[in-house]
């Protein structure tokens, strides 16, 4: 799945029409529908404001795989909180920050998320045998 899947998805779990998505955050009405078919790629920008939107981490935009989990939070803390656990916490917290800084733009996010994200899922997944 890609972002354009994740922010349908996304959308459809917290009970939002595209209208209403457009009309409080202030996209254009094509952009938007651009960004949900995946005509358009968003820039940093608009995937922060998404997500401040949706009340989500920006990362879940870009998951495998989006679920309602994800979207209304888990008992255990969200995304975020969990990725920064374990052996791997000094890496998410260092491209956490350069996300936050603006240092990385989203093609190297995908990369660096992925690489890093994909310790994590090992980490996580080995913790919950």
């Amino acid at each position: 799945m890609g972002f354009h899947d994740n922010l349908v998805k996304i959308r459809e779990l917290l009970g939002f029409k595209p209208a209403e998505v457009i009309e409080k955050t202030g996209i254009a009405k094509q952009k938007y529908y651009g960004y949900e078919k995946g005509t358009f790629a968003p820039s940093p920008e608009i995937v922060d404001q998404l997500a401040k939107f949706f009340k989500i981490p920006r990362e879940i935009f870009y998951k495998v795989k989006v679920s309602a989990e994800d979207v209304h939070g888990s008992t255990k803390g969200n995304f975020r909180d969990e990725i920064f656990e374990g052996d791997y916490i000094g890496l998410h917290k260092r491209v956490w920050n350069q996300i936050e800084l603006g240092m990385i733009h989203d093609r190297e996010i995908m990369k660096t998320l992925a690489n890093s994200l994909a310790e994590a899922v090992k980490q996580l997944s080995h913790n919950h045998q």
